[in-house]
């Protein structure tokens, strides 16, 4: 297996929980409620970790309350096009605070803690171009899901609380092909479903390529085999 910084040896389970980076989970520019006393110290460390600047990072702690890593990386990659979203926080004015966005994304649990992901990490060493990306993660999430699926009495109520908070999607920059099978010898002792891509080579990449692997659980258990990946933006 290949050999990562001696920092993933901490309990990522207590500071990741999870990375969105592509997130799929829309979620309002504005829509803090309660008074704000700063960023969570071990929160924002973790989204640093993840890729994220300082400034947005703080932004997005700011905007979703400090109530968890993904709530606030979740806001950030939906409010990328933010024209001030790197800039000092201190700068950081919203105009529209909360008020139009209550009813809709009432600042509850459920809004901002999805129980269960789907996290995808991508074979970057292939150098794949952005449609192939995006073809793959499909293949994936279609394929994890099946497996799933095809599993009710173990795996519906899952399926069933994912679906309920949004049914949160993450993707992640993986270094190399032995990297996504190291990923995938974790997960299986961990007992994570997981499904591996493997591409018909018929554009970009070799017949049999190891594309992507999806894996589906908690954030503290996905976190564990992926806590420490920098989220896909630009490769």
């Amino acid at each position: 297996m290949a050999d990562y910084p001696s920092d993933t040896k901490k309990d990522l389970s207590q500071i990741v929980r999870g990375s969105s980076e592509a997130v799929e989970h829309s979620q309002p520019r504005f829509r803090r409620k309660s008074k704000y006393a700063g960023p969570n110290e071990e929160f924002l460390k973790a989204l640093m970790n993840l890729g994220i600047s300082r400034n947005a990072a703080e932004k997005g702690l700011y905007m979703t309350d400090n109530s968890t890593v993904d709530a606030a990386a979740s806001w950030v990659l939906d409010n990328q096009d933010m024209p001030n979203l790197d800039e000092p926080f201190k700068d950081f004015t919203p105009a529209l605070e909360a008020l139009p966005f209550e009813k809709e994304y009432p600042l509850d649990e459920k809004t901002l803690s999805s129980p269960y992901k789907m996290v995808f990490v991508v074979n970057t060493e292939l150098n794949m171009g952005v449609g192939k990306i995006a073809a793959q993660v499909g293949h994936a999430a279609i394929g994890l899901y099946k497996i799933m699926a095809s599993q009710p009495q173990k795996y519906d109520h899952m399926l069933s609380q994912w679906d309920d908070f949004g049914a949160t999607k993450i993707v992640l920059q993986g270094e190399s092909t032995a990297h996504l099978f190291d990923i995938e010898e974790l997960a299986k002792k961990a007992h994570i479903p997981h499904y591996l891509v493997h591409d018909a080579g018929k554009t970009q990449v070799s017949s049999g390529a190891l594309t992507v692997i999806g894996l589906f659980g908690s954030s503290s258990e996905v976190g564990t085999l992926t806590g420490l990946l920098l989220l896909l933006q630009s490769i």
